[in-house]
């Protein structure tokens, strides 16, 4: 972290292997193709919102960059232990729920996987609009 940018050292191979278990344990019959996402939606979420939000800018996506949610908590004064432990937090919520909502009925499963869709949105809403706020000032 030396020269101003955060290093992620390993997060692309933990993320390729978390998808890999994820599609074999859905070609297995272990849990729904829905299942794997909602387990890792908290860095599913932020990486692809970040990511299409970039590429509609029209901005290198290859390039490192500050614009991830949980990046923006840290600078917003949340600070790196915060931060963390909410993502570990969200993390264990999801896959606890995403454990109860396999065993129910697919229409049970869709409002579960609706309502964190609505979670993340309020709170990406909500980082954004003190993201503006911090901006601006």
């Amino acid at each position: 972290q030396g020269n101003g940018r955060i290093d992620h050292v390993g997060s692309i191979p933990l993320g390729f292997l978390a998808a890999a278990f994820g599609l074999l344990g859905w070609r297995g019959g272990a849990w729904p193709v829905w299942f794997p996402l909602l387990v890792f939606s908290p860095f599913v979420v932020d990486a692809t919102v970040t990511l299409v939000r970039r590429l509609v800018r029209g901005e290198k996506v290859w390039q490192a960059h500050k614009e991830h949610y949980y990046q923006r908590l840290v600078r917003l004064g949340w600070g790196h232990r915060r931060t963390a432990l909410t993502e570990y937090l969200v993390m264990l919520a999801a896959g606890s729920s995403a454990l109860w909502a396999a065993q129910r009925e697919p229409s049970v499963q869709l409002v579960v996987l609706a309502a964190w869709a609505g979670l993340y949105a309020l709170g990406m809403a909500a980082i954004d609009r003190r993201w503006k706020m911090r901006s601006s000032a």
